[in-house]
């Protein structure tokens, strides 16, 4: 009795695992009313990404790699390995020094901060409004970063497109 009791709660456990974290089917049928493609996709790639701080110290050096088009990318690593300089060399957020390399959108030569409006990261450390749902949240950002004067019913589409890809929707309040 006691075998089956913890074969049940470890199938449930796994059930639910699966329903959280794997991709779904529910997505790949799903018909967006608010996102649209964008008409040229955009591949980054990176060569020999450095950082030099005005102290004279080194803190990044020969990072190299491309990020494609459509693809979720997660940079991973202990404390202290990198991650945030790396992200702010990239996005041409690192003003504490001098950075080098090389950066390719599309293949040519470029910046980041061009594509602002469909490249994002979460920073280290996201600033979050406490006292505002999960929809709330989505919808903050989509405002601020579709144009001024995007329609309400726009946003709301975009806001409800994110949560059903991120398959949130259901923690969404």
């Amino acid at each position: 009795a006691k075998a089956d009791e913890v074969l049940n709660d470890c199938h449930a456990y796994a059930t639910n695992l699966v329903k959280h974290f794997l991709p779904s089917f529910k997505v790949q049928k799903y018909q967006f009313e608010g996102m649209v493609p964008i008409a040229n996709p955009v591949d980054i790639k990176f060569d020999n990404l450095s950082l030099d701080l005005k102290t004279g110290g080194n803190v990044l050096m020969g990072v190299t790699g491309e990020f494609k088009a459509g693809k979720l990318n997660a940079i991973l690593g202990p404390s202290g390995a990198g991650k945030t300089t790396f992200m702010n060399v990239l996005c041409g957020k690192a003003t504490y020094g001098k950075s080098g390399g090389s950066i390719y959108i599309n293949g040519q030569a470029s910046e980041i901060a061009k594509f602002k409006s469909v490249v994002g990261f979460v920073p280290q450390d996201d600033i979050v409004h406490e006292d505002l749902t999960v929809r709330e949240q989505i919808e903050f950002s989509a405002k601020l970063r579709n144009s001024v004067g995007t329609r309400g019913a726009t946003i709301k589409a975009i806001t409800q497109d994110v949560l059903h890809v991120m398959q949130i929707d259901h923690i969404q309040n």
